[in-house]
């Protein structure tokens, strides 16, 4: 199925993935990719989104960031049709931000890659990439949003709380013995840690294979990056 097909099964999971939340000034922060390991098993993934997710929501976001952020995806694969769980699949992330507050252009590159799993009990791995950039060439942006909020102090005065919010998406043509289908991954999440040091949120994938038994399949999962 082409990228066309993508946009007409997507848009539910597009629209939950709308970032809402506690969103002054700030200073630019930068950092290279961190140091996470690709996860193996679902209790590997599971193990590291805790790690990441136990951080703070960010307080002190940035007006600029130009940081590299790694992690995974991990999501189950539910049969549209049926609504039946067929599966797992995981992707690891490699993301590239070059953002300032306002702009208006995509501040995001980057790739989601080798794609393994398992699918009605056997396993599988894809060959092939996704990336931000076919992604933006078919009109799905990625986006990094700053929210300040003004807090009150009990004693007094008041103290302004930043924080953060981004969507990713990347799509990609990915193959699995032989058979080459497209897929949309998209990412939502809320900033962690100190000037945004990490993300976590929701991962949503539409992963078309009519040809070998996959039938058209949609994902639904979570994912972390960190810096």
């Amino acid at each position: 199925m082409t990228i066309q097909g993508i946009f007409r099964l997507s848009a539910l999971s597009l629209a939950s993935l709308s970032v809402a939340g506690c969103l002054g000034s700030g200073s630019g922060g930068s950092g290279s990719g961190g140091g996470t390991t690709a996860p193996v098993t679902a209790a590997d993934f599971q193990a590291e989104f805790d790690r990441v997710s136990g951080q703070a929501p960010t307080s002190d976001m940035p007006t600029r960031l130009d940081a590299s952020f790694t992690g995974a995806a991990r999501v189950d694969l539910v049969d549209t049709t049926s609504g039946a769980n067929r599966g797992e699949a995981f992707a690891d992330l490699a993301l590239d931000l070059d953002w300032t507050d306002g702009q208006a252009g995509n501040p995001w590159s980057g790739t989601a890659q080798n794609v393994r799993g398992t699918f009605d009990g056997a396993e599988f791995a894809a060959n092939g990439t996704m990336t931000v950039a076919e992604a933006e060439a078919n009109s799905f942006p990625s986006t990094v949003s700053r929210t300040v909020q003004t807090i009150p102090l009990p004693t007094g005065g008041s103290v302004d709380v930043a924080a953060g919010a981004a969507s990713v998406n990347l799509v990609g043509n990915l193959e699995v013995d032989g058979n080459a289908d497209d897929v949309l991954l998209s990412l939502g999440g809320t900033f962690l840690g100190s000037e945004g040091q990490a993300i976590v949120g929701p991962a949503q994938a539409v992963w078309f294979d009519t040809t070998n038994g996959f039938g058209d399949i949609q994902g639904a999962g979570t994912f972390y990056v960190e810096r």
